[in-house]
């Protein structure tokens, strides 16, 4: 992912902008792409002792904070896919993108170095899936200003979900030219970084990350995966206050 989520300290209110390019297989011009493309990105966290603002993982609404643990209701966006986008998806028509109402739990062992979060999400409409994620991401700092950080990001799903990005109904099959196929839910992709931050300034940092995408389990075995594992990365400026 481009953005690590901002928390914000005791009491306060963060709000965190940042912008710049990534490498990804999902795109916020395109949506859900099988091969990483270059494509701009910007983000948003708003983050108080209540509300929750993050073009990530969604707009929300804290239900427990008691440090290290948050526990929270979230109005996420599902990404869609377009045929245009892919040239895998010839053949396999668009899917919508969707609201998609959200929990999440986050636990932070170590203060803005130990962080782990879990999303379970439900598509109201196009793909009509659940999606779940799970997260860890550790920092370590090199120097004042100077830090490396890893992020792991793992992605499950219903069979709703993989058969609507993953499968290949008949009809599908003979507008493709691909077999069919009829994945199951389960484990979707893996998603590892490697980053280092720059940090000018309390509040302006920059960033640069390296990673891989893999697909996993009947992800990995439909057809429009084939290849892989893909190169990930990342950069892009931040500015806090």
């Amino acid at each position: 992912m481009m953005v690590r989520v901002a928390v914000a300290q005791e009491n306060t209110t963060t709000v965190e902008i940042s912008a710049g390019a990534n490498l990804s297989a999902v795109s916020q011009l395109d949506g859900v792409l099988i091969v990483p493309r270059w494509s701009p990105a910007v983000a948003l966290v708003y983050r108080s002792d209540i509300f929750l603002i993050d073009s990530e993982n969604g707009i929300g609404v804290a239900l427990f904070r008691d440090r290290p643990v948050h526990i929270g209701a979230l109005l996420d966006y599902q990404y869609g896919r377009r045929v245009a986008a892919e040239s895998r998806y010839r053949g396999l028509g668009n899917i919508d993108g969707a609201l998609a109402p959200a929990v999440f739990i986050e636990w932070e062992p170590i203060r803005d170095a130990l962080d782990f979060y879990a999303k379970a999400s439900k598509a109201t409409a196009g793909s009509m899936g659940w999606l779940y994620k799970l997260e860890f991401s550790g920092g370590l700092p090199l120097a004042q200003n100077k830090s490396i950080y890893v992020d792991i990001t793992a992605n499950a799903s219903d069979g709703a979900y993989a058969q609507s990005y993953y499968g290949v109904s008949a009809e599908q099959s003979a507008a493709s030219g691909y077999a069919p196929y009829s994945p199951r839910g389960g484990w979707l992709t893996l998603n590892s970084a490697v980053g280092y931050e720059y940090r000018y300034s309390q509040k302006l940092a920059l960033d640069a990350q390296i990673g891989q995408l893999r697909y996993l389990d009947s992800a990995a075995q439909s057809p429009l995966t084939s290849g892989g594992p893909y190169l990930t990365a990342g950069v892009f400026a931040s500015y806090r206050y």
